[in-house]
Parts: structure tokens; C-alpha cells; sequence
């Protein structure tokens, strides 16, 4: 076949993925063009592009998600070609024929592959008749069997959106007085986050692994696989950890999954990158999931034990060329783990987090590699997932990479958002995940062991605080300053406690500094572009801080927190105001309102939900009343701590 030419290549996505794409487009001599949204205008991956338009407004809907404003910013900058990245239009069998009809190459497989493995349903028939293992379930034709369904299959199972994935519109259920509110709101997820609310039903498999197989073709009928993926860390259906390869399948079982996988691929007349997942029982028997067919967010794990570029393989496949290797040229060497940066906080049930990025500094060295989207400066918004980077490492060995991720953590600093990464770090030197005992639901059942605690001493901490909320070299436009005075009180929040400090300075970086009668010697050594050395009461160690108008972001090790110098501020009073209040915790869209002004309520019960980074959170009434004020309506944006709702106590019975 005559080959096409890709000169100019639109990236249709954002974040760290578009920027993965123009490093590898840019390599190739390729010239990129992204379009990007109103809360995009200043990000990374519009730096890094070599020319940029806007799309739209910040919803994805209006920008990412629109096809008819895709297509024609593609035209309107000459591309040739347009690379969908993953999310967003990835998976979209209707942007794949525009792009055709626009007479644009599309980077991916051809749209009836698309079409066939973008439904659930549909692919679990095409599986079962190409002799593919499947997870016993039900195709979901009518709500009225699917009561009836679920109790033939048994429980627990998993409801599951039949397009999209990415464990949105995913509900377990454990028995079936859970089935109706679990469909509920699997069914109002997938509709918000891929359009169609269309499910199927699933036997859940027990202490099953995720196992997937990295598979590529051409258009000229060749398909190879890259090897496994071990995807078995998880929380809610998402990926926290990927490897390769999987640290515990037998050789011939590996055999007989990547066959499995090819066979998938063929039966569809696969082309471009896509990946077969499945379910690892604990016996070895394997179970086919869903086919990905795009580039994966964890396909560097493949590159780092392969020595591939996967993203050069797309563009040369797309444009006409076979396979560069066969089958027999492909290797393997080596251990790579992928761990990803999300900006949630662990100890609020992981709510999404936004904010600007003070400080970013990224981890560097051998056989470690960082693909992100952020910078210093660069802001978390809510309107898109909350990844913020993935740091990925690669080594001889599982532990020689285990360790060299652990090191990776510590040298990563991000500061002015709360992230998962001390998060990261207690499941890296958990035990089990050190000797390959997980599972799909290991982190749900052994989350109390993996949230972080603070292993430092609070008083010193704050103490610390205060003499770099104190230093006068410490200087930063936003509010680093001096004070003349030699002795003089402070008042340090930290979370919810308030504490009296009184700060001396010794001398221009010395200080002693008492909290609750106790004092702590502290001299700051070194400070360069937040990083820090300090001695505290003579024992040295590495920091990273920030202060932005009086709030000092704090890092030590992979541990942060935020201290605020309130001296000079009336401390608020707690009251019981506050138990009759609803308030957004985060930025977001409010999709229902489920109680008008008068209605009563009662404590646990469901008032608002709020959908942040395609998740839905449900926020619940805080005690038993009545509905006194409603803030909000659907489809308004709120911001965090925002005041949705009030209650007022009942009347009493007369």
C-alpha cells in the first residue's frame, strides 16, 4: 500500500499524555498542534506544542469531547494526522469516521474495531465465539431481567458500563439489596462520563489479579504482542500501580494469555496499539475483560522492559508502514513499575483536589523516567482527571525497581496541592505488595494499613514551621518577610489545632523556638528554590517548603502538610452552625439536588451530589431537620468549603 504522509499531527487531548506525544512526534521531525480548552490556555502541553488553538470553554464537553470543533481546529492548523491520546474521544467509533471523512489520518485502529470492543456486550460475543475465555455475566438487554439476572449469576458482582471504562460507571454489589442503588448510580455515571448508560452484569472473580497484554498490528494483517502488564493494585476500579512483567504467572500460562490476546486482536482485524485485559483467578485460569483500543496510561512500563517507543510504532503504523519488528525480534529485559501522582487526599476518601502548583520538582536519575503534565506554576483544576504525573522506573529486578521507585518518591516534591504520594509510598513497602501478594480488591481491604500516618513528633514540626515562616531570607513575592524583633509570639494552624509559639532568633539562621513549653533549636542551613536543609536539635535533613502569603507548604521525605501563620488573624469560632451546614468539599459541578426548601431530612441521607474529575460524590445531610435554604441548582459550578444547603431543626410535636 502506498504510504501517506504525517508532516503535521494534532494531538486531541491534554495533560501528560498530549505531552508524551509531542515528545515523540517532535523526535520524529513531526510538527504538533493541540487544541486546547480556556482552563488549558497556559498548560505545559500547550507549551511544549509547536502551534495551539483554542477549542472551547473549561467543560470537557464543550471543548476535548466536541468532534465538530476537533475536526475543524485540526483543519484550520493543516494537520495530517490527529492522535486521540487516551480518554476523551480515544475510544469514539463516531471521531474515528470523521476524521476519515475529513480525510485526516486517524492514530489509532480502524473504526469497526473500535466499534466492536467499545460495547462490553458486543465484545463479550465476539470473544466467546473466537474462543476467547469470558467472566460469566449477563449483556443487560432490559432493566426489567436484570434483578432476575444478577441472582442467576450470583453474588458478589460487578454492574459495569458497557462503553468507556476507567472504573467510572463500575458498582460493586454484595448482595441483592444493594443491586437497585448500585444501578442507579453505575447507570447516572456512565451516562455523565461517556453518554450512554448502557451496563452489563459481571460474576465478580475473588482475589482475582488484573493481567493485561500489550498487543500492536498493522494494516497489513501482522499482530504482535509486547508482553503482560500486572495491573492488580487498585482503588475503586482504578489504577494506582502497573508492572512488567506480571511477578507471578507461570511461563506457560504467560504463553497461553498473550496467545489469547493475539486471537482477540485478529478476530477484529486489529491495527494500531490496543490492549487486552483480563482476570488472573488464583488458580491461573484467565478470563478476558475488555479491550483497550488506544495507547494505554501505563503502555512505559512496556517501553522500559521492551526498549520500544510505542507512540513512534502508532505514527508509523497510521501513515501505511508494516510492523518494525516480527514477533521473534521482540525481547524483554528487566522490571519496570508505573506508580501514578493524583492530586486527591487520602485521608478525605481520596476527594479530588485542586489548586495552583507552588513548587514542582520531578525526580531524575538512572532508570527512572517522569511523564507529567505540570510545572511549577501550573494549576489542578476540576474539570479534568486529576493526575497529575506518572513516575515510572525500571531495573534488573522487581526489588532493585521496588527500590528505586521508593528513592523516586522521596525526590518528588509538590507543593500547594495535597497529593496520594506519601500514599504511594506506604503501598511500595507494604509487605505484601514486596512479595507479589495482592490482588484487585488488596488496597479496599487493607486500606487502614496503607493510609499514611505521620511518623514525626507534632511540636517539633510546628516548631519548624515557625522559623521558616520567620526566616528573612526566606523570601518570596507572595509574602516572605522580615521581622525586626528578636523575641515575638506566633499563632500555627495545622489542620484544626491552633498553637502558641514564641520565636527567638539567635542570629541571622539560628532560631529557638518554643511550642507547649518545649524548645527546639533550629537552624536553617540551606534554601534554594524551596529546597531546604535544616539542623533540628542537631539532627540534619532535607526539605522542601513554600510560603504563599503566610500558608507554608511543608514536604519532608514523601509526608506534607500546611501549616498557616494566623497571629494576626480573629481565630473563627466553632459553633453549631456548622452541624446544620452542606458545603461542597471541593471544586466541581452539582449535578442533582434531591431536597427543596422544606423538606425534611435525616442524618446519612443523600441531598446533593457533585461531580469532580468524572467522579459523582454524594453529600449527605448532617444531622436529622428541615430543609431551610438551598444555595444551589443542577448544573452549577461550586468551589470548596462553598455553602450549598442549611438545615434547621424540626418543629416540635405539639
Amino acid at each position: 500500500m502506498t504510504l501517506t504522509s504525517l508532516h503535521r499531527l494534532f494531538i486531541a487531548n491534554r495533560g501528560e499524555i498530549a505531552c508524551r506525544i509531542i515528545r515523540t512526534a517532535q523526535e520524529m521531525g513531526i510538527t504538533t498542534c493541540v487544541g486546547y480548552s480556556e482552563a488549558d490556555a497556559n498548560a505545559r502541553f500547550v507549551r511544549m506544542a509547536d502551534e495551539a488553538v483554542l477549542l472551547g470553554p473549561a467543560e470537557p464537553a464543550k471543548s476535548y469531547l466536541d468532534v465538530t470543533k476537533v475536526i475543524e481546529a485540526a483543519q484550520e492548523l493543516q494537520a495530517d494526522a490527529i492522535h486521540p491520546g487516551f480518554g476523551f474521544l480515544s475510544e469514539n467509533t463516531e471521531f474515528a469516521k470523521a476524521c476519515e471523512d475529513a480525510g485526516i489520518i486517524f492514530v489509532g485502529p480502524n473504526s469497526a474495531a473500535i466499534l466492536s470492543m467499545g460495547s462490553k456486550k458486543e465484545a463479550r460475543h465476539i470473544m466467546e465465539k473466537a474462543g476467547v475465555p469470558c467472566v460469566p455475566g449477563f449483556d443487560g438487554k432490559a432493566d426489567d431481567n436484570l434483578k432476575k439476572e444478577a441472582e442467576r449469576i450470583g453474588f458478589p458482582l460487578l454492574i459495569k458500563a458497557s462503553f468507556g471504562g476507567g472504573g467510572k460507571g463500575m458498582r460493586r454489589v454484595n448482595n441483592i439489596n444493594e443491586f437497585d442503588a448500585a444501578l442507579e448510580r453505575a447507570k447516572s455515571e456512565a451516562q455523565y462520563a461517556f453518554g450512554n448508560d448502557d451496563i452489563i452484569l459481571e460474576r465478580l472473580v475473588e482475589k482475582a489479579r488484573h493481567v493485561e497484554v500489550q498487543v500492536f498490528g498493522d494494516k497489513h494483517g501482522n499482530i504482535v504482542h509486547m508482553g503482560e502488564r500486572d495491573c492488580s493494585m487498585q482503588r475503586r476500579h482504578q489504577k494506582i500501580f502497573e508492572e512488567s512483567p506480571c511477578p507471578v504467572l507461570p511461563q506457560d500460562v504467560r504463553e497461553n494469555l498473550c496467545a489469547a490476546a493475539i486471537q482477540a486482536a485478529k478476530a477484529v482485524n486489529y491495527d494500531n496499539a490496543g490492549t487486552v485485559e483480563f482476570l488472573l483467578a488464583p488458580n491461573n485460569e484467565f478470563y478476558f475483560l475488555e479491550m483497550n483500543t488506544r495507547i494505554q496510561v501505563e503502555h512505559p512500563v512496556t517501553e522500559c522492559v521492551t526498549g520500544l517507543d510505542l507512540v513512534a510504532w502508532q505514527l508509523k503504523v497510521a501513515r501505511g508502514e508494516p510492523l518494525p519488528l516480527v514477533q521473534d525480534d521482540i525481547s524483554f529485559r528487566g522490571h519496570a513499575i508505573e506508580a501514578r501522582i493524583y492530586a486527591e487526599n487520602p485521608h478525605e476518601q481520596f476527594l479530588p483536589q485542586t489548586g495552583l502548583l507552588h513548587h514542582a520538582a520531578w525526580p531524575e536519575g538512572l532508570g527512572i523516567r517522569v511523564d507529567t503534565g505540570y510545572d511549577t506554576g501550573d494549576e489542578a483544576t476540576p474539570y479534568y482527571d486529576p493526575m497529575l504525573a506518572k513516575i515510572i522506573v525500571s531495573g534488573e529486578t522487581r526489588e532493585e525497581a521496588r527500590n528505586r521507585l521508593a528513592y523516586a518518591f522521596s525526590q518528588t516534591a509538590l507543593l500547594g496541592v495535597q497529593t496520594n504520594l506519601d500514599f504511594l509510598q506506604q503501598c511500595l513497602v507494604n509487605d505484601d505488595f514486596a512479595n507479589d501478594n495482592i490482588h484487585t480488591t488488596f488496597v479496599e481491604e487493607n486500606i487502614d494499613d496503607l493510609l499514611p500516618t505521620s511518623t514525626r513528633e507534632e511540636n517539633a514540626q510546628v516548631a519548624l514551621a515557625a522559623a521558616l515562616l520567620s526566616w528573612p531570607d526566606v523570601q518570596h513575592q507572595d509574602g516572605w518577610g522580615s521581622n525586626a524583633a528578636s523575641n515575638w509570639p506566633m499563632k500555627i494552624k495545622h489542620q484544626d489545632t491552633h498553637f502558641q509559639v514564641s520565636v527567638q532568633q539567635k542570629d541571622q539562621r539560628q532560631f529557638l523556638v518554643q511550642v507547649d513549653n518545649t524548645s527546639f533549636a533550629i537552624r536553617i542551613i540551606d534554601f534554594n528554590h524551596a529546597s531546604c536543609t535544616v539542623s533540628l536539635d542537631g539532627q540534619r535533613s532535607k526539605l522542601f517548603a513554600f510560603n504563599n502569603k503566610n500558608t507554608l507548604y511543608l514536604q519532608q521525605g514523601t509526608q506534607t502538610a500546611q501549616y498557616d501563620d494566623v497571629t494576626f488573624l480573629r481565630l473563627k469560632t466553632e459553633d453549631a452552625a456548622k452541624a446544620d451546614q452542606v458545603t461542597s468539599p471541593m471544586s466541581g459541578k452539582v449535578l442533582k439536588v434531591l431536597k427543596s426548601q422544606g423538606h425534611t431530612s435525616e442524618n446519612g441521607e443523600t441531598l446533593i451530589v457533585v461531580e469532580a474529575m468524572k467522579l459523582e460524590h454524594q453529600l449527605t445531610a448532617p444531622r436529622d431537620g428541615v430543609i431551610a435554604a438551598v444555595h444551589v441548582k443542577e448544573g452549577d459550578q461550586v468551589g470548596p468549603d462553598q455553602l450549598l444547603m442549611e438545615l434547621e431543626p424540626q418543629p416540635e410535636a405539639s
